[in-house]
């Protein structure tokens, strides 16, 4: 049987050291594409030959641009392992939670904006977002990153439409807990309670939000301005 040799394509992968950055950048290099990924605390240390490393923080860097043509963008720049714990409305600052609905949307249109004339080029070009199931339910976290998220849906809904113009579609993926990564800073009680009422009884794993963001680089051709929950039936 013939192999069949899938296309080689070039994504940006901003939050490329993150606990779902990683499995995403690692699945598509996998497919056989050519990924350029971005770090800001963590330094990316793999070395693969269809793999560019680029340093990027969002609070101060200006977007990635790419020369030549450029079949999606993955954001996937969200909490740390060593984010702040969650705190009661009372203790937090209202300017912090401003700031991060700011630094983010800024990210967002910035980033976009600066792939746009690369993406212009792509036969399918897509976005995706990484998120949180906070953007989509009630749910407890830092308000800070509550707001970072509230913005990135209704960013997404607005821009779908104007990018949709140029074939350009956009979604995100909003994981509810998953295994590692940022999810080790929650509560033993409120991870209790999420396996409580979760259908499936376990945690999300990166590589279930990688595969799914693979598919939407890859594949989609019809699917925007939406939000797909991958929470395990909560």
């Amino acid at each position: 049987m013939q192999e069949i040799k899938v296309q080689q394509k070039h994504f940006l992968v901003y939050g490329g050291s993150g606990h779902v950055g990683h499995a995403l950048v690692c699945a598509l290099l996998q497919e056989g594409h050519k990924v350029t990924a971005t770090y800001c605390n963590n330094k990316i240390t793999m070395a693969h030959q269809n793999l560019e490393v680029i340093f990027f923080d969002m609070s101060s860097s200006l977007p990635i641009v790419i020369p030549g043509p450029l079949d999606g963008i993955a954001f996937c720049i969200g909490l740390d392992k060593k984010a702040q714990a969650i705190k009661k409305i009372e203790e937090s600052m209202a300017q912090n939670v401003g700031e991060s609905a700011h630094l983010f949307s800024r990210l967002a249109v910035g980033g976009i904006q600066a792939g746009l004339p690369s993406l212009r080029q792509s036969s399918n070009p897509n976005i995706v977002f990484i998120g949180s199931l906070v953007g989509s339910k009630a749910f407890i976290s830092p308000l800070e990153f509550a707001a970072s998220q509230g913005a990135m849906n209704g960013l997404i809904e607005v821009l779908s439409k104007d990018l949709g113009r140029d074939k350009i579609k956009i979604n995100s993926i909003a994981p509810g807990v998953l295994e590692g990564g940022a999810s080790e800073n929650l509560s033993k009680q409120l991870k209790y309670d999420y396996l409580k009422h979760c259908s499936l009884r376990r945690y999300g794993k990166a590589i279930e939000v990688a595969n799914m963001a693979v598919w939407f680089l890859e594949e989609n051709s019809y699917i925007t301005g939406k939000t797909i929950v991958l929470d395990g039936g909560l």
